[in-house]
C-alpha cells in the first residue's frame, strides 16, 4: 500500500524535489501551493503525512498546522515542517509539528524523517484504535454487567418475596397441626418439618437482606459504638450465652446504624452458636483496641476454630465448609457485604480447635 503525502509549500521546486525522492519509495505525493489550499486538500483526503513550509505568503505554516491538528482525522497524522532557519522550531513543535527538515535537505534526511514519522504514526493510530476497541468492549461488558446485576436484583427480590408467603403458610399449618392434634408432637417428622421450615425462612430473610443492601445508600450519622453493640446482642436470642463486652462508652462512630448492625449480627450469632455447640466455659468476647494508631473491634470465641484450608473461603456467598454444618453460607457473606458498604475491613483469624477472632477495622469511621 502506497503512503499518501501532502506537500504544502509556495515553492513548487521544493515539491518537485521531494516528490522525486519519495515516489521512488512507494509514496503518492500531492501538492498545495499555500495554506488555504493545503487545508482544503487535507480535508478532502486522508494523508499519512504532511510536509509543511513554515514561511509562506498569506497563512503561515504554524497556523496551517494548528488548524489541521483541530481536525479529527489529523490528530495523529505527523506534520513535518520545512524551514531554512531554526528560529521558529520550538513554536513549530508547540503548534503540533512532529519534526522538521532544514532546507536545503538531503535525500537521506527526507527519507529517514518521513518514514520514521509514518511508522510512529501508524503504530500510534493502531494503538488508539485498539484502545478505542477495548474501551468499547469494556463499555459493552459494563452495560451487560449492569443488566445482569439488575436481573440478579430482580431475582433476589422476586424469589424472596414469592417464597415468604408459602413458607409462612407451612409454618402456620404445622403449628395448627400441633394444636389441633397434640398427638402429632410425638412424630419426629413434624419437628423436622418445623425445624427446616424455620431454616428456609431464615435463609429467605437473609436473601432479602442481600437484595435490599444492593440498592441501599448508607445514611451516615454519629452513633455510640457500645449502643449499637448492645442492640445487636439483645436481638440475637442466645439466652444461654452472655458476651464479655469491653468497649469504652465514649467511642462514637460516623456510620449507618442499620448497615452496621446488619453486618455485626451474623458475626455475633456465630460466636454465640459455636460457644454453645462446643460447650466452652469461656464466653465470647467483644472488645475495642487501639493497635498502632488503628482502631479495631474484636469479636472472639473459643468454639473450636476454623480449619486452615476453609478459612480463606468462609465469607464467600453460599460457602459451607463442612457437610455437617447447619449454616447456609450467607451469614458471613452478609457481614462482609454490609461492612464493605461502610468502608470497614473484615479480617478473620482462627486457630483450629481453639478459637476464632473477627477483627473489624473501624479506623475510617471512629469520630
Amino acid at each position: 500500500m502506497k503512503h499518501q503525502i501532502l506537500v504544502i509549500d509556495d515553492m513548487r521546486s521544493i515539491f518537485l524535489a521531494i516528490s522525486q525522492i519519495l515516489t521512488q519509495k512507494s509514496c503518492v505525493v500531492e501538492y498545495a501551493e499555500n495554506g488555504n489550499e493545503g487545508i482544503k486538500k487535507a480535508k478532502s483526503k486522508q494523508y499519512d503525512l504532511v510536509l509543511l513550509d513554515i514561511h509562506m505568503p498569506g497563512m503561515l505554516g504554524l497556523e496551517v498546522c494548528r488548524k489541521l491538528k483541530k481536525e479529527k482525522n489529523y490528530k495523529n497524522v505527523p506534520i513535518l515542517f520545512l524551514t531554512s532557519d531554526t528560529h521558529n522550531l520550538q513554536e513549530a513543535i508547540a503548534a503540533g509539528g512532529a519534526d522538521y527538515v532544514l532546507k536545503p535537505f538531503k535525500e537521506i534526511e527526507i527519507l529517514a524523517r518521513v518514514f520514521t514519522q509514518i511508522k510512529r504514526s501508524k503504530s500510534k493510530i493502531k494503538l488508539v484504535k485498539e484502545k478505542n476497541r477495548l474501551a468499547s468492549d469494556i463499555n459493552t461488558k459494563e452495560k451487560n454487567l449492569n443488566e445482569l446485576n439488575k436481573d440478579l436484583d430482580d431475582y433476589f427480590y422476586q424469589t424472596s418475596h414469592r417464597l415468604r408467603a408459602p413458607l409462612n403458610t407451612i409454618k402456620g399449618l404445622v403449628n395448627l397441626l400441633k394444636i389441633d392434634h397434640p398427638e402429632t408432637k410425638k412424630i419426629k417428622y413434624i419437628d423436622l418439618i418445623d425445624k427446616w421450615t424455620d431454616k428456609l425462612m431464615s435463609s429467605n430473610e437473609q436473601i432479602t437482606t442481600i437484595s435490599n443492601m444492593r440498592d441501599y445508600t448508607p445514611n451516615l450519622e454519629n452513633y455510640s459504638l457500645i449502643g449499637l453493640i448492645t442492640q445487636v446482642v439483645q436481638s440475637i436470642n442466645y439466652k444461654d450465652v452472655e458476651f464479655a463486652v469491653d468497649v469504652p462508652k465514649n467511642i462514637s462512630l460516623h456510620t449507618d446504624a442499620l448497615i452496621f448492625k446488619t453486618g455485626l449480627e451474623p458475626i455475633l450469632k456465630n460466636a454465640a452458636f459455636y460457644s454453645i455447640k462446643n460447650g466452652t466455659q469461656q464466653p465470647p468476647s467483644i472488645h475495642y483496641i487501639n493497635e498502632n494508631g488503628a482502631y479495631f473491634l474484636i469479636i472472639q470465641d473459643h468454639g473450636g476454630g476454623i480449619k486452615p484450608e476453609i478459612l480463606p473461603h468462609v465469607m464467600g456467598l453460599f460457602y459451607v465448609g463442612d457437610t455437617k454444618s447447619e449454616g447456609n453460607g450467607l451469614g458471613l457473606f452478609i457481614a462482609q457485604f454490609a461492612f464493605s458498604l461502610l468502608g470497614i475491613n473484615v479480617r478473620i483469624e482462627s486457630e483450629w480447635k481453639k478459637q476464632t477472632r473477627v477483627k473489624l477495622n473501624l479506623s475510617n469511621i471512629v469520630t
